[in-house]
């Protein structure tokens, strides 16, 4: 027998040593083993990684001073021949040289065009000055113009002259080519310090008047002041002899001249007392180096006495051979030339043009690119890095610094596409170098370099002295309780059995007569009775089932039987279904009415529900999907018959979803007001099912006719074709786009035809992936009917100008028309939309996006009047004029000035735009989550919205006027920190100047000191 007592107690310990392991040893594990891992965007990195080289506007406006008569047209032409040309370079990203006619005061590249007069001698030529700020001058003589040559001679200057080496350096970033140029360049930094040496091999003082020529340095140095910072430093030397090692050739037979032929043991790094240090940045160190007056160096191929040590800096050697110990101004001139020579090329700049001001512009150019490019590399490197390595951590300050860069990144980006002065790469360079420095910083994070790999035996290594021993005592210690209760349990089943034998015919009896009495209870005495006749007796049926198991299965049965007839008898449902009223499937169509998301019924086949309002016509039968739910208004005459309205992809479900729930949240949750989606293929079952439940009001699905989604009849589909393919390589947003094209025309012309908006009076546009910050307290629809507003928006923007280079011209056109200019108010936003008066357009459009608008504008005879005169222009398709510029357009001039309102009190966010209401106490009570600094008012640079406000007559909320002011000290401290960080590098650099000159001084004095005692020992011997 086994003591029980004993092996429960054991048992007890065992267990209780297995919980105590289990609650306090394995979270102790866990904590002070896991790695945390921040979760990278990878997706994002990877999307971008795709998406930069398309993404990049590489764009360079040009100015034409002086076409006059004889020149007209050139403009077109040349801009053809150079677009030709550039195309021929193998480059990964392709510039645009754009050309403009301009004057003296264009602000940036200009080319002045000059005709020679007859009796003018001199033949076409080019003029390049190393001293003027961009502007080259032509010489054009009468034959070039009479002979049709001068686009050809401006494409020429253009892509041979001017920006030739930017086209060679552009493929450079392709990561195939190879060159040396590499070898040469310094590594980019923001920072550079010049460290100028002034060496001397004798110990005659030499007089070097450097401060005026150092002056003169500093502001050839301003010239890269977009590229990067640069402070000078300058050190004299003394004493500074010539390594043994470096092979020096006599040359004639006087032994005073002498041929340097390898440069490469030339400069003593650790005796000549050259400057290394890095802590402002890189240093580029220009050596000028005078050998003593009795001997000359000359250097072998080399015009200039100079040579190059690639990615260190640059040696001049000058031989004085005046007597007098001063080295002027002027003649120092010369030497600074080399040095700046010296400092482009290790910099990486062009040495063509001659024109620093447009080599310093190239290098900034190609140095963004190079950053942008670098930086997404830099994230792709260090997303694979924690593929590979699961185990390596990643902390928050490295995701930190990840979202920052892919922000940089999107900046650089927007910036360029945005750009319309002609000078995005000031901007972007100071954000790529950001982006690439964070980028580093991510990468080579030393939480994560510390911890690179750490292998599985090491941490086995770690774990077995501790869970080794526990392991196998816990191991054996369950062993054994596993045995003994398999031990326990046969005990307990053997005396079961011997149980069992004794009362078995006891056992039998109770059953019998517990089944007896179940037939008693349900069927009464009666049906006892019925029974006792059939078998003879209850006793004798009892009796016989105790001896034989079937018989005690025919009992049951017959029990089962009676109760069943029974239950007939009485009419009581035995809950088995009829089959002829269970539901028959029936195939669901693809076009249908789903009532309350679980009923789904067949719309061609059923009458429309009750509370519907509208006709289905036949025609349009296969284009519309509903679902009916019960306003909760009590008068509906009184609510506005306003929808929400969406064009949308089943793949963009979930973004979809995302707005849905938002704006049921903020709003519509307690308003109800419709939703209709749109799409130019059937919804899918899933897309109608989750829409539907997320949605509070009446959700309609409709089919967008082919007639509305494809190519009308006056427009060629090959030259179309064409258009998208030549934007494809010209970096414009949706450039080779179809489906866009027919978007941006289908909402500028047919969504308000649709059979779904002719219930409707009001909608408002939502799109995917956008966000609602604030509560929306006030109905916007309510706010458009009271005062009867037909347009109403959030943000202004500016629209890529490549996209609508003749969008204006057609809406002139369209306007000017007499019948048309008389429909026009007087007060309109003509302001809004120009800035001359309707001369130009300033591309200043409201974002569709976010759009609340009265139907009866874009239905009124003016509108279609105004949209199909456009739609014949052929620009949806032969350019790509989007809806916003064109719904922008005519409701500024259509409209009087109170008819169209920016809805400022809604927070709204989308991609790289943001509103927040610039009221305190509004944000309080409509429970914000935006920032108001980052509202588009006071944060972009762009100034449509401000220029809405001018042209509108309306103020902004009541704390724009504190914000602004916020912005403004925070840009004014930005800048004085960075004016004290200036003066502390100067006052550093200044004491590091007295300290080498001290150190120079002493040195100077112990040289004289033991030239003193030298003379003196020879004298006393």
């Amino acid at each position: 027998m086994v003591d029980l007592e004993n092996l429960k107690l054991r048992h007890r310990i065992v267990y209780a040593v297995i919980l105590i392991s289990a609650i306090v040893g394995l979270p102790i594990w866990y904590l002070t083993t896991s790695i945390h891992r921040a979760a990278l965007p990878e997706e994002e990195i990877n999307q971008m990684s795709k998406s930069i080289m398309g993404r990049i506007n590489y764009k360079v406006p040009i100015y034409l001073i002086g076409i006059t008569e004889p020149l007209q047209g050139l403009l077109v032409e040349a801009q053809a021949l150079i677009d030709q040309e550039v195309a021929k370079f193998d480059s990964p990203i392709v510039p645009h040289y754009t050309l403009y006619e301009g004057d003296e005061n264009s602000d940036g590249y200009q080319i002045k065009l000059i005709i020679l007069e007859p009796e003018d001698d001199r033949e076409e030529s080019l003029s390049i000055s190393p001293f003027s700020d961009r502007q080259t001058k032509m010489f054009i003589s009468a034959d070039v113009i009479n002979n049709d040559k001068v686009p050809d001679f401006i494409m020429r200057v253009v892509t041979n002259d001017l920006f030739g080496s930017e086209l060679e350096m552009l493929k450079r970033l392709d990561k195939n080519y190879q060159d040396d140029y590499d070898m040469v360049k310094m590594p980019y930094s923001r920072n550079y310090k010049v460290s100028l040496s002034f060496l001397e091999e004798s110990d005659d003082p030499i007089d070097w008047d450097i401060k005026p020529v150092i002056k003169t340095f500093e502001r050839y140095l301003a010239i890269l002041g977009e590229y990067a910072n640069f402070t000078v430093e300058s050190q004299l030397g003394y004493y500074e002899s010539l390594l043994d090692s470096v092979n020096l050739e006599r040359e004639g037979s006087d032994n005073t001249t002498f041929i340097l032929r390898d440069t490469s043991t030339f400069i003593d790094y650790s005796e000549w007392g050259l400057d290394q240090d890095v802590e402002v940045g890189p240093s580029i160190n220009l050596v000028l180096y005078v050998p003593n007056s009795d001997k000359r160096i000359e250097i072998a191929n080399s015009s200039t006495g100079s040579f190059l040590v690639p990615q260190w800096g640059g040696v001049v050697i000058r031989n004085n051979d005046q007597e007098d110990s001063r080295i002027s101004t002027q003649e120092l001139l010369p030497v600074f030339d080399v040095f700046a020579s010296h400092l482009f090329r290790l910099l990486g700049a062009p040495e063509k043009p001659k024109s620093p001001f447009i080599r310093a512009d190239i290098l900034t150019r190609w140095q963004s690119v190079e950053c942008l490019l670098q930086s997404v590399d830099n994230l792709m490197s260090l997303t694979k890095l924690t593929k590979q390595l699961p185990t390596i951590p990643i902390p928050e300050i490295t995701l930190k610094e990840v979202d920052d860069t892919i922000k940089f990144v999107n900046e650089s980006v927007s910036i360029m596409d945005n750009d319309s002065i002609g000078n995005w790469w000031k901007r972007v360079n100071q954000l790529s170098s950001k982006a690439l420095e964070l980028s580093d910083k991510a990468f080579f994070q030393k939480d994560m370099v510390q911890q690179v790999y750490f292998p599985e035996e090491h941490k086995m290594a770690v774990y077995m002295p501790l869970l080794g021993p526990i392991g196998t005592i816990l191991l054996l210690g369950l062993l054994r309780i596993f045995r003994e209760s398999r031990e326990v349990k046969k005990e307990k089943e053997k005396e079961k059995e011997v149980a069992s034998v004794k009362q078995s015919d006891e056992t039998v009896s109770v059953k019998a007569q517990g089944l007896a009495g179940l037939v008693y209870d349900e069927l009464g005495a009666v049906r006892s009775a019925e029974v006792a006749d059939e078998s003879g007796s209850v006793s004798m049926a009892i009796e016989h089932a105790s001896l034989n198991k079937e018989s005690d299965t025919s009992l049951t049965s017959l029990t089962d039987e009676l109760l069943l007839e029974e239950m007939k008898e009485l009419k009581i449902d035995s809950g088995s279904p009829d089959p002829e009223d269970e539901p028959k499937d029936e195939e669901n169509p693809l076009y249908g009415t789903i009532l309350d998301n679980k009923e789904k019924r067949n719309l061609l086949k059923a009458p429309l529900p009750k509370g519907y309002v509208g006709e289905m016509t036949d025609q349009y039968k296969p284009y519309e999907q509903i679902r009916v739910v019960k306003r909760s208004y009590g008068n509906p005459d009184k609510v506005p018959r306003a929808t929400f309205l969406t064009l949308v992809r089943n793949s963009e479900l979930y973004g979809i979803l995302s707005s849905i729930q938002q704006l049921e949240n903020r709003f519509n949750g307690k308003m109800n007001y419709d939703w209709v989606f749109l799409n130019n293929v059937p919804f899918t079952d899933e897309f109608v099912e989750m829409t539907s439940a997320m949605v509070s009001g009446t959700a309609r699905y409709g089919i967008i006719p082919h007639e509305h989604w494809s190519y009308p009849s006056w427009i060629s589909q090959d030259r179309a074709k064409v258009v998208r393919g030549s934007r494809k390589y010209s970096h414009t947003l949706y450039g080779s786009s179809e489906s866009y094209r027919h978007m941006c025309r289908y909402n500028s012309r047919f969504f308000y035809r649709h059979p779904i908006m002719d219930d409707y009076e009001l909608y408002w546009r939502v799109e995917p992936d956008v966000h609602f910050k604030c509560d929306i307290l006030e109905d916007p629809f309510r706010y458009m009917v009271d005062t009867q507003t037909q347009y109403g928006f959030t943000i202004a923007f500016e629209e890529i100008a490549r996209t609508v280079e003749t969008l204006w011209s057609a809406c002139k056109r369209f306007f000017s028309q007499e019948n048309v200019a008389l429909q026009l108010p007087a007060d309109n936003l003509m302001g809004f939309i120009s800035d001359n008066h309707g001369d130009t357009y300033n591309l200043c459009h409201f974002w569709t996006n976010f759009e609340i608008a009265n139907l009866t504008l874009w239905r009124s005879g003016l509108y279609e009047e105004y949209v199909d005169y456009l739609d014949h222009a052929g620009g949806f398709f032969y350019e790509r004029w989007g809806d916003a510029p064109v719904h922008s357009i005519a409701a500024s001039l259509m409209l009087s000035r109170n008819q169209v309102h920016n809805f400022d009190k809604i927070a709204y966010q989308h991609t790289v735009a943001e509103t927040c209401p610039l009221d305190d106490d509004l944000r309080k009570n409509q429970r914000c989550t935006c920032d108001p600094m980052n509202d588009w008012l006071l944060s972009s640079n762009q100034h449509c919205n401000r220029k809405f406000l001018k042209a509108s007559k309306q103020v902004p909320l009541k704390d724009y006027k504190k914000y602004f002011n916020i912005l403004r000290i925070r840009k004014s401290k930005e800048e004085e920190q960075d004016r004290r960080k200036h003066r502390l590098r100067a006052e550093a650099a200044r004491r590091k100047a007295e300290e080498r000159k001290r150190k120079s001084s002493e040195k100077k004095k112990l040289a004289e000191q033991k030239k003193e005692d030298a003379i003196n020992h020879a004298e006393a011997l």
